[in-house]
This record gives structure tokens, C-alpha cells and sequence, in this order.
């Protein structure tokens, strides 16, 4: 479903880009010459519609940027947690 939409020109270039030996990996200038990127025009790029790519990109950015603050929410509470926890007490008889 999620890769439906993408050409098969698209698959072999991603494919070939993500091949965990580096041997068998596209080079830089390899993936400039794929079908995928050499063959299409300025009308044919035109002619997309990228409308849906941009709401999931984001939608990406948004989920992004609430984990980020969940994340930093998560570590002001230890680091709060951790001075509380650290602070003298008076009164408190402390044996090093």
C-alpha cells in the first residue's frame, strides 16, 4: 500500500542505494545515471502531483517535533527529580 504509488524506476533506485555491501551499493554518479532520475523531463516532473507526499511529510514533521518535546519534558522531570533527590537537608546528618 505505502509503496503502491512509487515507479518501479523509483524501487530499483532505492533498492540499489540500500544494499548493506558496499560493493554491489550505487556509487553517487551510478544513481545520477538511473533511469529514474535521467529520464525525466521538467514536464514530466511538472506533471506530478505531490500534493499527498507533502501532507505525509507533514504529518512526519509534526510527529517529529511532538516527540522532541515529549522527550524534553521527559528530561526536565529526571533532571528535577534528580536535584530534589540531591539537595541537602537540613538537619541531616551526613557520614562520609
Amino acid at each position: 500500500e505505502y509503496w503502491g504509488s512509487v515507479s518501479e524506476d523509483a524501487k530499483n533506485l532505492i533498492s540499489n542505494l540500500l544494499c548493506v555491501n558496499a560493493e554491489n551499493r550505487l556509487t553517487a554518479s551510478e544513481a545520477l545515471q538511473s533511469n529514474w532520475i535521467s529520464a525525466a523531463t521538467d514536464a514530466e516532473l511538472g506533471a506530478i502531483d505531490m500534493e499527498s507526499n507533502l501532507h505525509q511529510l507533514r504529518k512526519f514533521n509534526g510527529k517529529r517535533k511532538f516527540r522532541a518535546a515529549v522527550a524534553s519534558v521527559i528530561a526536565a522531570n529526571k533532571l528535577k527529580n534528580f536535584l530534589a533527590f540531591d539537595q541537602f537537608q537540613p538537619g541531616c546528618a551526613v557520614n562520609w
